[in-house]
């Protein structure tokens, strides 16, 4: 009897840990599946989940870093890597140049077809003053910025010097390295650009409206990034390829001084006939001056006329009445004295 009670609590029991272990079993079998959905979902649209983007840029941690620092491998625009700066510095040039001649036209057309010629542009020019036509004129000014392609700017500085019929007062050079920035800002794109691929892709899968709207939002974003990053990398590529060079132009009077290592002879002749333009210079003022002053000098001369005449007749008045007392002493001299 023992026995078979036993038997039917064994029996009970085992039937008591089937149940418990099948309802186990169909608790954690939707938990499996939403963890399974979950994993999924997080692997297809990363986008989704806040904040973002969840995206990781494809750079080796080791070798490279993202603000900016030194880039030991970056891709180009053509795919080609630049290893180490290979590829060279990315500088922009500058120059500046003051000058003046007597040839004042002749100077500025120089200046066009040789920037032409070089293929370059001028890029601005202003002009100020008037021709000069006596030695005390100021003469013309004019302010030039043209750009040329960056490997002619030496050859057009050294032309500038060689001319006859001007003078290079002054000049100087610049350079702004920007290889770092430019690198930097290159690798930025070529991530921007692989992040905008994967979010169309993920796009095209998105089922839910707030998956597409967070989608298109980050996708919106890095457009934005791709178009700044390309206008500001065409903008240093013309900056780079073109040099820029300022030229400040002062136009010398007739037989004024030029700062230039004239001959002796030439200093000579030009100092003689500096002297005989200005006596010429200052008779001709003189000139224009007594021409301008005749109405003063006119009537200082009637004033002055009157005055004579005032003079001269109170000096006759004077010498009648001093006559007059001469002989009237002389008259009573010669007549004789009562006794």
């Amino acid at each position: 009897m023992k026995k078979h009670q036993r038997q039917w609590t064994a029996l009970l029991l085992l039937a008591i840990m089937l149940v418990l272990a099948g309802c186990s079993a169909k608790g954690g079998l939707p938990q499996t599946m939403a963890a399974t959905e979950n994993w999924a979902y997080d692997q297809a649209a990363p986008a989704a989940e806040a904040p973002m983007p969840t995206f990781e840029p494809e750079i080796d941690k080791s070798t490279a870093s993202w603000d900016g620092v030194d880039y030991d491998s970056v891709v180009s625009e053509e795919g080609e890597a630049v290893a180490g700066g290979a590829a060279g510095h990315k500088i922009i040039k500058t120059a500046n140049l003051g000058m003046e001649s007597r040839q004042f036209e002749e100077l500025l057309s120089y200046i066009n077809e040789k920037t032409q010629s070089m293929g370059g542009y001028v890029s601005y020019s202003h002009t100020s003053g008037r021709k000069p036509e006596n030695y005390y004129d100021s003469g013309r000014y004019a302010s030039i910025t043209i750009r040329i392609p960056q490997k002619s700017m030496e050859s057009f500085i050294s032309d500038a010097r060689a001319l006859e019929f001007a003078t290079v007062t002054n000049e100087s050079r610049g350079g702004e390295d920007i290889t770092s920035s430019y690198y930097d800002s290159e690798s930025r794109l070529t991530i921007y650009t692989t992040q905008r691929d994967r979010i169309l892709a993920l796009l095209e899968q998105a089922d839910t409206m707030e998956d597409i709207i967070a989608l298109e939002s980050e996708l919106s974003r890095l457009t934005y990034e791709i178009e700044a990053l390309t206008t500001q990398l065409r903008r240093w590529d013309d900056l780079i390829d073109f040099a820029t060079v300022s030229i400040d132009i002062r136009e010398i009077a007739p037989n004024a001084p030029v700062a230039s290592n004239d001959t002796f002879g030439t200093r000579i002749s030009e100092g003689f006939a500096r002297t005989l333009s200005g006596i010429a210079v200052f008779f001709e003022n003189a000139a224009v001056f007594l021409i301008i002053a005749s109405p003063v000098i006119i009537l200082l001369g009637i004033i002055a006329a009157v005055v004579l005449l005032i003079i001269r007749s109170r000096g006759k008045k004077k010498k009648k009445a001093r006559e007059k007392l001469l002989e009237e002493n002389k008259a009573s001299e010669n007549t004789p004295g009562e006794e």
